[in-house]
């Protein structure tokens, strides 16, 4: 017991604050003086949201402190009134999970009502956590590509940003073309996917791809009423993951109505060429010409009572449409304008599409070896390969020299369409049952379509792949003030993320080292992951120390689909052979050296293995997969071609903290607190796996 006596008061102690990291609400705290700076203790102070004219009230402690803790952000009017002194009146704006200190001096003439600006500063002085609030305001006026709200953490400080719309295509918030570069998004130096993003206080985080600047469900620009993001130095009621912590906060309607409707439109007008598309239409003596860039975003909002100063309403609608065009590069078995005596096809291409294969001698002087000179080099006796010399022929002939060896491959730069459709719906509810209790219940709604690019201009050619989202959730709040120190804040959230991705590919495949495949070899999965969020969060105040304790359980579920094991695929590929290479090979096969052929280039030796091993058709590697389900627990096989099971994963992950902010003076704040951490290995939960 010796440990747990010693401990406990530590524990206490260190339990604390109004660092609302992952809250959906804020504080204000302070303390009352007279015009000599003398404490004024008993003095009463009224807090009136100026919105919705909700009204909270408390007193001044012994040494004149007072707090306001779990308060909705927004515009609020201070008021003090103390006996013997004149109606002190402060107007403020206190941002979402920005904690607010706020000391407010007394007078003995006549009331005056004076606005305090608490949104240009970044630095919390009540904690050492760094961020930066972004109100209402700022979302509205501040311009952004594709209307991202959250593109606006580039910013920031200690983010390393990323080109517009690398991470997501240029389109809205979220999707799934989003790139796995984990360097993409950091913050001061965290992978992008150790950002935490919460929408009015529950989980919002792609469970997926763990972007740091989109979640799973999508805020507008007129939806968001403020964020905060909690760059680094984040204090014990924030967890999950090591990096920033993004909270967003959705608007909530007041007492009058205000609403907006808008439409963005981007044209082909402003486009410009990029430089590789213009040279492949230079070769054909095609017009210059820019992909087509044609993106409509269109929506409204409208925010208004129900009940006057009881139960109000927001709402909110936003349209994407994408139908511009994106420049694919690909490499293909051909190349441009060949030497005279290079070995040609009859429409005047040159490279593979030939059978034969060109090389860099150690000279820097190009050697053909024709298809009969390969055949002497076969100890096998066999040769070009007719079938894959019959394959190089279905691609389309080069169109530029951006890609490729320019000897046996090129590039083949084309434009293909690339529609996009998000459609995003926002509905929420505020109810005021009484100046103690308030609740709030927010619904969303998603609905996207996207078209991949294709493989390459065919007639009758598929899309690589084709993409159906339709992610929702709910969140609903309960903010109960038990007493003038005493405030409790419970949230459940249910995000829930499903994406159905159509592949294209139907058959095995092989694939070719230094070539694109001709056909699309993007296989399909399906996703549907609800995410069910329990926060609680308990804080009171007692004399100079502001205490909190709270949980934040999740319950993941993970159901999921994938055909990438249905087909088998090759490899033709050098890397995969004992020495990991063929030039230089000396008394192995297709060895130039090896024939009394120039030696091959260092510098190019790679690109003549690959152009060899494709001319014979060598496959390397294959892949055959055994897929089984269970039943009754056995491992039962599937036979080829059949469908495989869709699997549930499942995990609980658990937070527990406790946390102390002490005023140890009016300019003077010590905060310390602990959080526990416990996050289960997801399982499978009908058995259908090897292991955790």
């Amino acid at each position: 017991m010796l440990p747990i006596r010693i401990c406990l008061p530590i524990l206490v102690w260190a339990v604390a604050a109004t660092l609302w990291a992952q809250t959906n609400t804020t504080s204000l705290s302070g303390t009352i003086i007279d015009p000599s700076g003398a404490l004024i203790p008993g003095a009463t102070i009224t807090l009136k949201n100026s919105a919705t004219n909700l009204t909270r009230e408390t007193h001044s402690g012994s040494a004149g402190e007072y707090s306001f803790d779990q308060i909705l952000p927004g515009d609020y009017l201070v008021t003090v009134q103390a006996n013997g002194f004149s109606v002190t009146v402060r107007r403020v704006h206190l941002l979402v999970n920005t904690p607010m200190a706020l000391n407010i001096k007394t007078s003995m003439g006549v009331t005056q009502v004076v606005n305090v600006d608490a949104t240009s500063s970044t630095v919390d002085v009540s904690d050492a956590s760094l961020g930066t609030p972004l109100s209402s305001q700022k979302v509205q006026t501040l311009p952004y590509q594709a209307n991202n709200v959250l593109s606006l953490l580039s910013l920031q400080a200690g983010v390393l940003s990323l080109d517009p719309g690398a991470q997501n295509g240029g389109v809205n918030n979220g999707g799934p073309n989003g790139t796995q570069d984990f360097r993409t998004g950091s913050i001061d130096g965290a992978r992008q996917d150790q950002t935490n993003v919460t929408l009015d206080g529950v989980d919002n985080n792609d469970q997926n791809n763990g972007y740091a600047f989109d979640g799973v469900l999508r805020s507008t620009r007129e939806s968001v009423q403020e964020f905060r993001v909690t760059t680094s130095n984040a204090n014990a009621d924030s967890g999950r993951s090591s990096g920033a912590q993004v909270a967003l906060v959705t608007r909530s309607g007041s007492n009058s109505f205000h609403g907006s409707a808008y439409y963005l439109y981007r044209g082909p007008a402003t486009a410009s060429n990029s430089w590789f598309l213009k040279q492949s239409q230079l070769v054909k003596g095609q017009p210059n010409t820019s992909a087509k860039v044609l993106q409509d975003t269109f929506g409204a909002a409208l925010g208004g009572p129900i009940v006057k100063n009881k139960l109000f309403f927001f709402g909110a609608y936003e349209g994407f449409k994408q139908a511009s065009d994106v420049v694919v590069s690909q490499t293909v078995p051909s190349i441009l304008s060949p030497g005279a005596s290079f070995p040609q096809t009859s429409d005047g291409y040159g490279g593979l599409v030939t059978g034969t294969v060109t090389y860099i001698d150690a000279a820097k002087a190009p050697v053909t070896l024709s298809q009969s000179d390969i055949h002497s080099m076969d100890k096998t006796g066999q040769g070009v390969d007719s079938a894959a010399v019959a394959y190089f022929n279905q691609f389309p002939r080069a169109n530029s020299a951006s890609l490729g060896d320019g000897y046996n491959t090129g590039g083949f730069v084309f434009t293909s369409p690339n529609p996009i459709s998000q459609i995003t719906n926002i509905l929420r509810l505020d109810y005021d049952m009484s100046s103690r209790q308030i609740f709030f219940l927010r619904g969303n709604l998603q609905s996207d379509n996207t078209t991949g690019t294709y493989q390459f201009p065919v007639s009758g050619a598929l899309p690589n792949s084709r993409v159906y989202s339709n992610d929702r959730g709910i969140a609903a709040g309960w903010i109960w003030t038990l007493s003038n120190s005493a405030t409790n804040n419970f949230r459940y959230g249910m995000t829930r993320q499903n994406a159905i991705t159509e592949g294209a590919v139907t058959n095995g495949y092989v694939s070719i080292s230094g070539l694109s495949n001709l056909d699309p070899t993007t296989t399909s999965t399906t996703y549907l992951e609800p995410v069910h969020d329990f926060v609680d969060d308990f804080t009171f105040v007692r004399g100079r120390h502001t205490i909190q304790f709270g949980l934040n359980n999740r319950l993941i579920f993970n159901n999921r689909y994938a055909n990438a094991t249905l087909y088998p695929t090759g490899n033709i590929t050098v890397s995969l052979l004992t020495n990991a290479g063929v030039a230089g090979e000396s008394g192995k096969s297709f060895d130039p050296v090896t024939f009394g052929y120039p030696a091959v280039a260092s510098s190019f030796e790679t690109s003549y293995d690959n152009a060899i091993l494709a001319d014979v058709g060598a496959i390397t590697s294959s892949t055959q997969y055994a897929n089984y389900t269970l039943q009754h627990g056995q491992m039962v096989p599937i036979p080829a071609g059949q469908t495989l099971p869709t699997r549930h994963f499942k995990n609980w992950e658990q937070e527990y903290y406790a946390q102390d902010q002490w005023k140890v003076t009016p300019q003077v704040t010590l905060t310390a607190g602990l959080r526990y951490v416990y996050l289960q290995v997801p399982y499978e939960t009908n058995g259908q796996e090897i292991a955790p």
